[in-house]
């Protein structure tokens, strides 16, 4: 039984009036990726379906022949959105207001085309005719080109959906499956067509099935629109676990390692969060969603507890919000601090012993040794008890140096304003340098951030460093580098004595080193610790006067 035509017209105008009941969706989420290139696949749809079932009912060559290049342009929009759509979702190439121009001027320019056919005769050939009250064009080589063009555009969005769905996992594979698939039942319907397969045009039904399979895929989901920049930030952070949470605390992406890490299958997207990582999702839960955020946190993800440094950062795009989760296996690091922690202690009750059960039977000593030299009457023995005298002080520097190194490298974490000039000042009463002169060329609100008593503890040791090098008295002068509008640029302590010579600058520091008979081989070890522990820099050169200078830069100012 033969289909009446008119009922066929009937039918392709309400699937273009149907197509048209789309662009609700799509502005509806007007911010998501994909929404106008949809919309206008919608109105592109809409103008074919109208445009073909028009034709039954126009009679005539002229307007036959408007209704179909009004039709065309239904097909050229369609063509033209289905690129821009599949470049949008997956996000290869950013469809921005220069791209879109070009493809709305692509548009015009064949609608131009169109409408001067009667001058070129390029779209339509002169021998075309009415087949009852069809148009039955001869298609022109200039309308060849614009179906080639079409056609390849169709390809490529395909391809570039399909080669994303082959790509992604869970759900995601899922719905670029569908996007990638819905123009199957556009291409049949058109090719069915344009090859004279069937009397009437059946692609304004493919295009219904393909913007209902497209809709559903866009729009019924929440899944595409975080997805391609937390892929970005996956890749930088690879060795580390990612994860991506939409506004509803579900996942939208995560990379291997997070995989392995909670054990989470391929259909991992769409998961709430709290199913996902039972054991991060509190942690997370008490973070702003608009800020930065970052802690420390354990956890048990398998057998054993690990430690993870946990940072959650929102992202935003096309007006919808979410948060990328970066867990960083910081396990070994807790472990060594942990190590260190115990190697201070094991320091600290060293350094008590050296202190208290070392020094108090060496104080005994050196007092029984002065009570023997008071009684002793033979010039030879009493050379023997001055050794010995001579021996207990080198012990008892030796245990202050000791005491003062157990501390010394330890990192400065808390500083305060140090005058250098007064500091300066008191270290050289300590330092009890006889026959010595102190120059210090400091103004007296000149202050750096430091720790105070180990940086006196610097002072010293430098000041009895060029007092016990040095054959003779020597001027010890105390300087700055230089001064900015932050303040100093570091400081430097010198000498006129001897000097140090160039090939052993570099040794000096060295743990034992040391060119004096009474030097422990620590004063100078001690300085460069407690500098290190500033995160300052020290190098030794050649003072004004010749003598040894030590230059200290990368210091900060005080804030008095």
């Amino acid at each position: 039984m033969p289909v009446d035509p008119q009922f066929v017209g009937l039918l392709q105008i309400l699937l273009g009036v149907v197509s048209l009941f789309f662009l609700k969706p799509a502005y509806d989420n007007r911010d998501r990726a994909g929404s106008w290139s949809f919309a206008v696949l919608c109105v592109g749809i809409g103008v074919y379906g109208l445009s073909a079932g028009l034709d039954w009912f126009v009679s005539g060559y002229a307007g036959s022949h408007f209704v179909f290049s009004f039709r065309s342009l239904g097909g050229v929009l369609i063509t033209t959105a289905w690129l821009l759509l599949a470049l949008s979702v997956t996000d290869r190439v950013p469809v921005t207001r220069r791209l879109g121009a070009t493809f709305a001027g692509y548009v015009v320019a064949t609608q131009l085309f169109f409408w001067t056919d009667p001058l070129h005769h390029l779209v339509v050939a002169p021998g075309s005719t009415m087949d009852g009250a069809n148009f039955d064009p001869t298609i022109g080589v200039g309308l060849w080109a614009i179906l080639g063009v079409g056609y390849l555009w169709t390809f490529v969005g395909t391809g570039l959906l399909a080669t994303d769905a082959l790509r992604s996992t869970g759900i995601r594979r899922r719905q670029r499956f569908v996007l990638s698939l819905a123009i199957v039942p556009t291409l049949l319907g058109s090719l069915a067509t344009v090859s004279g397969v069937t009397v009437y045009d059946y692609t304004p039904l493919g295009y219904a099935l393909t913007a209902t399979m497209f809709a559903w895929a866009l729009f019924s989901g929440r899944f595409l629109d975080l997805t391609p920049v937390a892929r970005r930030t996956a890749l930088g952070e690879m060795s580390d676990a990612v994860v991506t949470l939409d506004d509803g605390n579900r996942v939208v992406d995560c990379n291997r390692r997070a995989r392995e890490l909670f054990d989470a299958a391929d259909d991992y997207t769409g998961k709430s969060a709290a199913d996902f990582f039972p054991s991060v999702v509190g942690e997370i839960d008490a973070f702003d969603d608009l800020v930065d955020t970052e802690t420390e946190i354990r956890i048990r993800p398998d057998d054993r507890e690990r430690h993870f440094s946990l940072s959650v950062s929102p992202v935003t795009r096309r007006g919808q919000r979410g948060r990328v989760v970066v867990l960083r296996d910081i396990t070994d690091r807790k472990r060594r601090e942990q190590e260190l922690e115990r190697q201070n202690e094991r320091l600290d009750r060293f350094a008590s012993m050296v202190g208290h059960d070392l020094r108090n039977p060496l104080t005994v000593a050196a007092g029984q040794l002065a009570l023997a030299e008071g009684k002793c009457e033979s010039d030879a023995v009493r050379e023997h008890i001055e050794a010995v005298g001579r021996s207990h002080e080198r012990m008892d520097a030796m245990v202050e140096d000791l005491l003062t190194l157990a501390r010394s490298g330890q990192r400065v974490e808390e500083t305060e304003p140090v005058e250098l000039a007064a500091l300066a000042a008191e270290a050289w009463t300590h330092a009890e340098v006889e026959g010595c002169e102190l120059d210090v060329a400091v103004s007296d609100d000149a202050t750096i951030a430091a720790d105070s008593d180990r940086l006196l503890h610097v002072f010293e040791n430098c000041f009895r460093n060029a007092a016990d090098h040095n054959d003779a008295s020597v001027t010890v002068g105390v300087g700055v580098l230089g001064e900015t509008g932050d303040g100093l640029l570091g400081f430097f302590v010198e000498d006129d004595g001897e000097g140090i010579p160039a090939d052993e600058r570099d040794r000096v520091f060295d743990h034992g080193y040391t060119t004096g008979e009474p030097g422990t081989g620590l004063g100078l070890f001690i300085v460069k610790d407690i500098l290190d522990a500033h995160d300052w820099d020290v190098r030794v050169t050649e003072g004004s006067d010749g003598g040894a200078r030590f230059e200290v830069t990368g210091v900060e100012p005080g804030d008095g």
